[in-house]
């Protein structure tokens, strides 16, 4: 337990003084500040015309003026970035510089070393992500003239923890390939494939297996309710293994109390339901199933890094 706070403390002096955080840091303030802010002034000018139920706070995080997108796709394509940079070279960095077989010289276990540099960098992100959301509360409230209400608190609170759980994700992936590969430009590059992987090609192959899945062979079909959602539950199903779907699908029904489904099919048996908001814990249940998938893949990314790392060969000229 020493050995790991020893560490975390060492690895968050590094990451708030190193230029890589900082440009980081002014990067998602600037960006995430800017369409936020620009969100908040279009919503203030049309507060009049909304209701009481409107959740003015959480369209902060949902709406757009057509100039930049929505906050919470700024966190779904920025987020991956950001956890890869705290990740990609967290191992083998320290093995090319010699300093990781002086560490574990000290009496420091193997586990503490990446639990610490797991640690640290979550409670980095958290940082940021804690920072902005607050900021962005301050304008809501100089614009609105009020405060959220603890429906609108309680799910601000849940999308900061999704952006931390998400990005964690990524720096996960960062850490488990700065120990699987030697070179830091090799981690680096394998990250960014596996994000590009998952946020663009990803929909390339859904869209090729719902085709052969459900081909359209008459015009007609386009017509068809019925085999249109099987289509859309298809490509739900593959892109399930994205985690910037999962992380989309979460935020906005959290962020969105008047989603009461996600399946099309559902969706089609109550469209002529009124759209009365939920309570958040039920909106959590609906998200649930997502939200979990979205945590078993940050577990299993983790385990394998820790297995990894503790029957990794290290020792000095070891590269």
């Amino acid at each position: 337990m020493v050995g790991l706070i020893t560490v975390c403390i060492k690895e968050l002096k590094d990451n708030f003084l190193s230029k890589r955080f900082i440009i980081v840091f002014l990067l998602i303030y600037l960006v995430g500040i800017s369409t936020a802010t620009l969100s908040i002034q279009a919503i203030a000018s049309a507060a009049y015309s909304l209701s009481a139920e409107s959740f003015l706070f959480l369209r902060i995080f949902t709406s757009t003026t057509g100039l930049l997108p929505a906050f919470i796709f700024f966190v779904s394509y920025f987020g991956p970035i950001i956890g890869i940079l705290f990740g990609f070279d967290a191992i083998n960095s320290e093995l090319l510089s010699g300093t990781l077989t002086k560490v574990l010289s000290q009496p420091i276990h193997r586990d503490s070393f990446i639990n610490g540099k797991f640690l640290a960098g979550l409670i980095t992100i958290s940082i940021i992500y804690g920072s902005i959301t607050g900021i962005l509360i301050g304008v809501g409230i100089y614009y609105f003239g009020g405060p959220p209400s603890l429906d609108e608190f309680l799910r601000i609170l849940c999308f900061i923890g999704l952006c931390i759980l998400y990005t964690v994700f990524w720096m996960n992936i960062g850490i488990l390939f700065s120990i699987i590969f030697k070179k830091v430009a090799t981690s680096a590059l394998a990250s960014v494939a596996i994000w590009l992987f998952f946020t663009f090609f990803i929909f390339m192959i859904a869209n090729f297996i719902v085709n052969i899945a459900f081909p359209i062979t008459d015009p007609s079909l386009l017509f068809n309710e019925e085999f249109l959602a099987k289509r859309q539950e298809l490509q739900q199903m593959i892109l399930q293994f994205s985690p910037e779907q999962l992380f989309e699908i979460v935020t906005i029904v959290i962020l969105t109390p008047t989603i009461r489904a996600i399946s099309p099919i559902i969706g089609i048996e109550t469209s002529r339901i009124i759209p009365n908001p939920l309570p958040i814990d039920q909106s959590i249940i609906i998200a649930l199933p997502y939200l979990m998938i979205l945590i078993i893949m940050i577990f299993i990314c983790f385990a394998f890094s820790y297995i990894l790392f503790m029957k990794q060969e290290i020792r000095s000229g070891a590269i």
